[in-house]
Order: C-alpha cells, then structure tokens, then sequence
C-alpha cells in the first residue's frame, strides 16, 4: 500500500486506519489500545478534542515564529517525539528512525527505559536534543546508574515515570476480548 502523505493523510484521523492496514492485528491492539476499559485513554482523547486553534484573521505573518526555550533550550518550535515503547514492533528501525526523523523536523525526541533500540544510536541518529524517560525502578542503584548514563551520552533532560509498577491490563490482547473494547 502506497503511502500518499499528500493526499492521503489529511488529518490526524487518516493515520488509525492506514496504520490498521499495514500493521499486525496483535501490534495495532496494542498501540491503538489502553489498560482496563480504556477509560483514561477516552478521557485523553475527549481532552485532546477539547483543544482549539484561535485563528487570527488580518494579521502580519511575513516573520513568524515559532521557537520556544524550554528548560534552558531553544526550540525551532514546541514539537516533542514522546516516549513510545517497543517501537521496533510498528517499524524495523524502531527508535532509531524517530530520532533520525526528529532531527531531520527539528523536534526533540524522547527515548525512553523500554527502547527497543541502544540509546546510544538513537543519539548518533538525532541531530536535535534528545530527552530520557525513566521508568522508576525499585533499584535505586540501578536508576541512578542509567540517569548517570544518559547524562554522560548528552540527554538534555530526563523524566520519570513512576506510575508503571506492573505492565497494565491489556484487554484488547486477550483472545475473545477484542469485541468487548470500547
């Protein structure tokens, strides 16, 4: 299946169904699906619909721009590549191709305790600012040794996560359960 970005992926809304096309069920399950009965994953999304642009009409736009400065950084524009685990299901390159294509746009890119790529290439492949996600681990040994890890190889700022302490209830992944999801 040819991939037309121009006229194929007009909204955000094109890229679910072509993604369901080209992935295997069991990957697009667990990427389009939430723990539980996908309550806040609905609530996210509700939210994110909520969002409006205020369009300014009759406005000088010759010199726009758009960079921010966060934590210290300057940002060609406020554009972040969040932490997606187990990329390599979804894309052979996995966290290595979103790095490379973070770069490329400009955006940061954020690399996360699950990569399915080393760290390392992941930098070698960003030629923006790249962040680290800590899943928080009950050894502290071990956190502190991987956020010292990640500060030698040049993440421009870390965050943790400390809402993960067992892999959530993955409905949609259950056989027979796929037509009870929301």
């Amino acid at each position: 299946m040819p991939l037309d970005i121009e006229t194929r992926f007009l909204g955000l809304a094109d890229f679910e169904p072509a993604a369901r096309e080209v992935l295997p069920h069991a990957v697009y399950e667990f990427i389009a699906g939430g723990a539980g009965d996908e309550i806040t994953k609905r609530d996210n999304e509700a939210a994110f619909d909520r969002i409006k642009l205020r369009q300014r009409l009759l406005r000088d736009v010759t010199r726009l721009d758009t960079a921010i400065t966060l934590f210290g950084q300057r940002l060609p524009h406020p554009i972040i590549l969040a932490p997606i685990a187990y990329r390599r299901l979804a894309h052979p390159e996995g966290e290595v191709a979103a790095a490379r294509g973070a770069g490329v746009a400009g955006a940061v890119f954020i690399v996360g305790t699950t990569a399915t790529a080393a760290i390392e290439d992941c930098l070698a492949e960003s030629q923006s600012p790249v962040w680290f996600l800590l899943y928080w681990q009950s050894d502290r040994s071990f956190n502190g040794e991987l956020v010292s890890r990640m500060a030698a190889l040049g993440a421009k700022a870390i965050s943790v996560t400390v809402d993960l302490p067992t892999p959530g209830d993955r409905r949609r992944q259950i056989p027979g359960r796929l037509q009870n999801a929301r």
